[in-house]
């Protein structure tokens, strides 16, 4: 939405590196598990159709909410370049090269 280009150009704009990691962390949340969760909010595992035949069956297949890992190498990926990419847009150096981060 509008207010999230807004907030995310003008009201938080990080200073350090850290800043940025922070907010990647929050986005991954907000990107993978948040949908997830809100899906099986509304459709429970143990949901049934109109017919009494469970919801989650055949091409349906309930989804799984990923756990945040930091050891997971596309977990540690999308942390290091949304938060790379987030420095970059607001001015904030980046350390170099992201693969010798801890």
């Amino acid at each position: 939405t509008l207010r999230a280009v807004h907030g995310t150009l003008c009201d938080d704009v990080p200073s350090t590196w850290a800043d940025a990691v922070a907010w990647a962390r929050s986005q991954f949340d907000i990107t993978f598990v948040f949908p997830p969760k809100q899906l099986l909010l509304s459709y429970p595992l143990d949901k049934t159709d109109a017919d009494g035949k469970p919801y989650w069956t055949g091409a349906k297949r309930p989804p799984t909410v990923p756990t945040f890992d930091l050891s997971n190498a596309h977990h540690r990926e999308f942390l290091l370049h949304a938060a790379a990419i987030y420095c970059r847009v607001h001015g904030v150096p980046v350390p170099s090269p992201l693969s010798t981060i801890t």
